[in-house]
C-alpha cells in the first residue's frame, strides 16, 4: 500500500499528468486501504480534466464516516468532484435529492467550481436554503456564482417566513434585485434590514450615486 501511495503522490505533483494516472486512482478509490484512497482522492482533486469515471465513487466515499487520519477530508473530495465532474453533473443534481446533509454540502462546494454547466443545480439550491446551516452555505456559495440565473426562483425568498432566508436571500440577489432589496428596508427584522443598507453602501461606495436614495430610505 505505501508504494501505491507513494506513486499517487508523486504523480499528482507533476504538472503534466499522465492520463492512465486519472484512471488508475478512479479505480483506486475502491482500494481496501484507507492511505491509497486517501492518495487516489489527492491526486483527482488535481486533476486537469474530467474523470466521469471516479464520480460515482467520490459520492461514494462522501456517504461513508470521514477517513481516519484525513486532513479536511471533505475540503479534499470537494475539490476532486469539482476537478473530475464536469460532464456529470446530472449525478451531483441527484445527489444533492439524497438525504445526508454533508453529502449535500460537499457537492454543493464542489459545483461552485465547476462553471456553467453547475447552473442546472440552481433549482436544488435554492430548496436548499432552508437546510441546516452548513449545506445553507454551500447553496448561498452556489447561487452568488449563479444569481441571474436564480433570481426568478429567489425573489419569493425575500417574503419567506425565516429571516435567515430572506436575508440570504437579498444578499444572494445582490445588484439582480433591486427591487426586492428596497423592500427588505421595510422588513420587519432588523438583520434583513441591515442586509439591504450594505447591498446599497456597497454600491455607493463603488461609484454608483443611484443607490444613495435607498440609504436615504435607510433613515426613515
Amino acid at each position: 500500500a505505501s508504494v501505491r501511495v507513494e506513486a499517487l503522490d508523486r504523480l499528482a505533483q507533476l504538472d503534466q499528468m499522465p492520463a492512465p494516472a486519472l484512471d488508475i486512482a478512479a479505480r483506486l478509490l475502491d482500494d481496501g486501504d484507507d492511505g491509497v484512497i486517501r492518495a487516489a482522492v489527492r491526486l483527482l482533486a488535481r486533476s486537469p480534466r474530467d474523470c466521469p469515471e471516479a464520480v460515482p465513487r467520490l459520492l461514494a466515499l462522501a456517504r461513508r464516516p470521514p477517513l481516519e487520519d484525513s486532513c479536511s477530508p471533505d475540503h479534499a473530495l470537494q475539490m476532486a468532484l469539482s476537478r473530475t465532474a464536469g460532464s456529470s453533473v446530472d449525478l451531483l443534481v441527484a445527489a444533492l435529492r439524497g438525504p445526508d446533509p454533508r453529502v449535500r454540502e460537499i457537492v454543493l462546494v464542489a459545483l461552485t467550481g465547476i462553471g456553467d454547466r453547475a447552473g442546472a443545480a440552481v433549482p436544488e439550491a435554492v430548496r436548499l436554503l432552508r437546510g441546516g446551516r452548513m449545506e445553507s452555505h454551500g447553496a448561498e456559495l452556489l447561487l452568488s456564482r449563479h444569481r441571474e440565473r436564480a433570481r426568478t426562483a429567489l425573489e419569493p425568498l425575500t417574503k419567506d417566513g425565516d429571516p435567515d432566508v430572506r436575508r440570504t436571500a437579498l444578499e444572494i440577489l445582490g445588484g439582480t434585485g433591486n427591487a426586492a432589496i428596497v423592500a427588505g428596508l421595510d422588513d420587519s427584522d432588523e438583520g434583513v434590514r441591515q442586509s439591504a443598507i450594505h447591498h446599497f453602501g456597497r454600491r455607493v461606495a463603488a461609484g454608483d450615486r443611484s443607490a444613495v436614495d435607498g440609504l436615504l430610505k435607510g433613515l426613515q
